[in-house]
């Protein structure tokens, strides 16, 4: 027999089964709904062409972006999607510290 025991409780809005999607493998978890509830189900053909678009407009985002760097403004449109390919955008919580004097 099985062991059970709750790995996450997921609420309105939340979204899992985007890594098996992605890794083309068998699903880690079993997901058990607890109470009536409603799905928004995607193939992997409609959630790769809904990736392909988020990534699409996020590099036209970073390259407009970069366009207004002094240094930056003059790059073709490769050099700067080489670039966007490599960065990452992170998030900061108001009062943490980005980069520390010194370090």
């Amino acid at each position: 027999m099985c062991q059970s025991f709750v790995v996450a409780v997921f609420d309105e809005g939340m979204s899992f089964g985007d890594r098996a999607l992605l890794r083309g493998i068998n699903r880690s978890y079993t997901c058990v709904a607890d109470q009536d509830v409603f799905l928004a189900i995607i193939t992997k053909k409609v959630f790769l062409k809904v990736l392909s678009k988020f990534f699409k407009l996020k590099q036209l985002v970073m390259n407009k972006f970069l366009k207004q760097i002094d240094f930056l403004k003059e790059s073709k449109i490769v050099e700067l999607q080489h670039l966007t390919s490599m960065m990452e955008v992170k998030k900061f919580s108001s009062g943490f510290d980005i980069f520390v004097e010194g370090k």
